[in-house]
């Protein structure tokens, strides 16, 4: 039993001494992490017809092994509206050895207007009257000719 943990131990120990050594022989070659990229501060005001070049305008990426790597920045994501008709892109960038960083930025439309309900008539629910899966086929059925 004694020798069992003895031979963990050393497993053990050996593991930690590689992880540490590697550890340490990447940061000293500065691949301790992902490309850096940097995106201006202020909200970038866009028409809705733009496509992704127009996200990517003032958007770059270094890396400390790869150098410049803004051309594999792309926009991972747009998100929904949120407070003043503004929406958040969301920038990937990547390096040789695998590693991804994202950042994000504010957008705002310059030409959006908000529209209302698709529906050209108001949703109405009828009172006092049951409905089942029947009445709502019911008028379809009928429609088909069945």
């Amino acid at each position: 039993m004694k020798r069992f943990r003895m031979i963990w131990a050393g497993c053990f120990l050996v593991i930690t001494v590689l992880f540490l050594a590697v550890n340490i022989i990447q940061k000293a070659e500065g691949q301790d992490g992902g490309p850096v990229i940097s995106v201006p501060d202020e909200t970038l005001t866009v028409s809705i017809e733009d496509g992704e070049d127009t996200l990517l305008q003032g958007v770059t990426a270094q890396d400390g092994r790869d150098g410049d790597v803004t051309s594999s920045v792309l926009v991972e994501s747009i998100s929904n509206f949120y407070g003043d008709e503004k929406r958040l892109v969301t920038f990937a960038a990547f390096d040789s050895d695998g590693n991804v960083t994202k950042a994000t930025r504010a957008i705002q439309y310059s030409d959006y207007t908000a529209h209302g309900s698709p529906c050209s008539t108001p949703s109405a629910i009828r009172q006092g009257r049951r409905s089942t899966w029947r009445s709502w086929f019911r008028p379809r059925i009928a429609w088909m000719g069945t």
